[in-house]
């Protein structure tokens, strides 16, 4: 029997102020981590995958040492600070999981062996968190490839793979924006491809540094796996409980 499932994605800029390196709100982030442990408690959703990016605990890092798929003199130094950032971002994430009695484990891309996505054990490992009744809490990462190549992954792209090994999720990315804007700096509730392409550059990137493409990114990462999920949803953290209960009166849907 398929499982109620929800994989939710909390964005860097709404954990962390990106305009500092590694620093966490930690107020915004104790809601988030709140309303998720009463959404456990109340078996709305089965089973319950948590995403975050990066924000400041990664970005700053990859950019500093342009972290861009080419090695150079000083690129080890780079990735393993910029894995050790966003590894100390996932243990905060984690502690504040375990105050609010969510059973919460780490599991990231890289510890999962080398290689492209579809040569990883990631998924398999996520699944058998989930079926031991576990909430798997990962994270964007860098992944090491063949003839001394790497790239980073974004959390956006971490949702994209999850939603192939469970059942028809619903997505909830939470954001520091409610939802996606049109060009009068007004929610779009619906957003389809056709819409978005006549948007163009009126959706922006991130504020602060990103190195992974901001909300236009989010957004082409999202509309490969709508047939695949019951809904997904971008939200501001000031409304994400509202939206886990079925109000996107102030959220954006992806058709």
């Amino acid at each position: 029997m398929n499982k109620k499932s929800i994989i939710i994605k909390f964005g860097g800029s709404v954990l962390t102020d990106k305009s500092k390196e590694e620093n966490v709100l930690d107020n915004k982030v104790q809601n988030l981590i709140k309303t998720t442990s009463e959404l456990v408690k109340k078996s709305v959703f089965e089973e319950v995958v948590l995403v975050h990016g990066a924000g400041s605990f990664g970005h700053p890092t990859a950019k500093k040492f342009n972290l861009d798929g080419n090695f150079r003199e000083n690129t080890s130094e780079g990735i393993v600070k910029t894995l050790f950032g966003v590894r100390k971002l996932n243990q905060h994430l984690l502690e504040m999981c375990l105050q609010q009695e969510l059973q919460a484990i780490s599991v990231f891309l890289s510890n999962t062996g080398l290689g492209e996505i579809n040569e990883l054990n990631f998924q398999k490992v996520v699944k058998e968190l989930l079926d031991f009744g576990m909430i798997p809490l990962t994270g964007g990462d860098i992944l090491f490839l063949k003839n001394k190549k790497y790239r980073i992954v974004s959390g956006d792209e971490i949702v994209r793979i999850l939603v192939e090994i469970m059942f028809l999720p619903t997505v909830i990315m939470v954001s520091d924006t409610k939802g996606v804007y049109d060009q009068d700096g007004k929610t779009i509730q619906v957003l389809t491809e056709e819409m978005f392409e006549n948007l163009g550059q009126t959706i922006t990137g991130a504020v602060g540094v990103d190195m992974t493409g901001g909300m236009r990114q989010k957004i082409l990462e999202l509309f490969p796996i709508k047939t695949k999920a019951q809904k997904i949803v971008i939200c501001s953290w000031e409304n994400f409980e509202e939206v886990i209960y079925g109000d996107y009166t102030n959220a954006t849907q992806i058709i």
